[in-house]
């Protein structure tokens, strides 16, 4: 297999799996992020066409896993940044 196209997370799988980041504070206030590695694997199962066994997954190399990885991620960085565009956006064109 060359490629595996992943679906875009719904919204059934964000309310059933949650966050796949969760971020915290460190006691001098410094933000940090940490990932939810069996929410990102719930995620990258369900993201998996139907044509691929999640199994599969597991044999490929550290490289192409990571990619995997990173591609569920950027569903929500991106998902995000057009929430935040969207904010900036709604908050800019009302009157004050």
């Amino acid at each position: 297999m060359r490629e595996i196209a992943l679906a875009e997370p719904r919204g059934r799988d964000y309310l059933r799996f949650g966050e796949p980041v969760v971020y915290g504070q460190n006691p001098d206030g410094t933000v940090f992020a940490a990932e939810n590695e069996e929410v990102i694997r719930k995620y990258i199962d369900a993201a998996l066409p139907e044509n691929v066994d999640p199994a599969h997954i597991e044999q490929l190399c550290l490289e192409d896993a990571m990619k995997i990885k990173a591609a569920i991620l950027d569903f929500f960085w991106a998902a995000r940044d057009r929430q935040s565009a969207q904010s900036s956006t709604s908050s800019s064109s009302t009157p004050a």
